[in-house]
């Protein structure tokens, strides 16, 4: 059996033994005691129970109230109404439609081409046109392509968003009618 020196009195330990084992059954103020866990446990639920956190729970300085305030550097908690403004200050409006830049027309073919002056969304529309070949829309941003396939007289949309400085290409290919639009956001 291995040998322990101790540094403690017996008073010591039957001190301590004494604090655990006369645990307190609820917090108390002052007590040296230790306290049971479900004395903890009725302790927080009394006071979650009567507890109501409002905006005036907080000091001036922990809530941002405001739309203005919001920052990356900012460790105050945005109120809803904070985050909401923020957002709605921040949302972008779409401009006024603009034919594509660069867009040309032939029998039954349309293409146009460019760099986006700003973000947005580059639409092609098309009607299939009276002939036994179907249609196709492409549009490429950066160099990714999406397609629509039409058969003829049937109408079809491509909408594909873009961003400032990415360059574009659309063609439209057996279309009895064809739209090539930008829509600019705000």
């Amino acid at each position: 059996m291995s040998s322990f020196t101790l540094n403690n009195t017996a008073a010591d330990i039957d001190s301590a033994i004494t604090r655990v084992v006369s645990a307190d059954n609820t917090p108390t103020a002052n007590s040296d005691n230790m306290v049971t866990s479900a004395g903890v446990k009725g302790a927080i639920d009394q006071l979650a129970a009567s507890s109501t956190l409002t905006v005036n729970s907080f000091t001036p300085t922990a809530l941002e109230t405001s739309n203005d305030g919001l920052t990356a550097t900012d460790d105050a908690i945005p109120t809803s109404k904070a985050v909401k403004d923020h957002v709605a200050s921040e949302a972008k409006s779409m401009a006024s439609w603009a034919n594509a830049s660069n867009l040309q027309y032939e029998f039954r073919r349309a293409t146009a081409s460019g760099t986006a002056a700003s973000d947005g969304f580059l639409i092609a529309s098309a009607t299939g046109a009276d002939s036994e070949e179907d249609g196709t829309i492409a549009i490429t941003v950066a160099g990714r392509t999406f397609r629509a396939y039409y058969a003829v007289r049937e109408y079809d949309t491509v909408t594909v968003p873009i961003r400032q400085g990415e360059s574009y290409s659309v063609s439209v290919q057996e279309s009895a009618s064809i739209q090539i639009l930008f829509r600019a956001l705000n």
